[in-house]
């Protein structure tokens, strides 16, 4: 029995390998979607803005959001694989601007605690990725680290670390992108073309 499961392995790591080194220096191009989970700043922040006779804040929450994706990649060995992608991302926005503080009429600190919505605001906030990494493969399964810049207000210098596997034309990833204060988790399915 312990020798037809180690056969049986050799045959399978066999397969694999034979696979890996037949796609050596082959590029491979293909298009993704993603879910993208705002974490840290960029699911709620906060800011101060211009003191009155009142605190003023301004609230901007994002919540889940989609992103498509133009995906590449380049085999540079048996366990290494350059990847790249452009994608366009979208995540609905909501703005909060309010003041909080003690009625003027009164400076009596034992008064209820105010809070005045100045305005809200509902729409989306959308912005580009451009990034290059490398993948270090281990059969079908992978582990990725991508490096970039993403666009817009809450944009910068990104690193993206990143596990997923593939199976047949199929990418399947979990990312996990850090842009300065911000950051959020993702989910996305890709398919290679050619």
């Amino acid at each position: 029995m312990k020798l037809r499961i180690l056969l049986f392995t050799l045959l399978i790591t066999g397969v694999f390998s034979s696979e890996m080194f037949a796609q050596k220096g082959k590029s491979s191009w293909g298009a993704s979607a993603s879910l993208i989970m705002p974490t840290g700043d960029f699911s709620s922040k906060t800011e101060a803005l211009a003191s009155t006779s009142y605190n003023r804040y301004l609230e901007t929450t994002h919540s889940t959001g989609f992103g498509i994706s133009a995906i590449g990649k380049y085999q540079l060995s048996d366990m290494l694989t350059m990847v790249g992608t452009v994608g366009w991302n979208t995540v609905s926005e909501t703005l909060k601007e309010y003041e909080t503080g003690y009625p003027e009429e009164t400076a009596k600190k034992s008064e209820t605690y105010k809070e005045n919505i100045i305005f809200t605001e509902d729409g989306s906030y959308n912005f580009m990725d451009f990034t290059v990494g490398i993948r270090a493969n281990v059969s079908f399964a992978y582990v990725e680290a991508r490096t970039g810049y993403y666009s817009g207000d809450q944009g910068g210098f990104a690193f993206i670390p990143a596990i997923g596997a593939e199976w047949k034309n199929f990418d399947f990833q979990a990312n996990y992108a850090i842009v300065g204060d911000s950051s959020n988790f993702g989910i996305r399915v890709g398919y290679y073309f050619f």
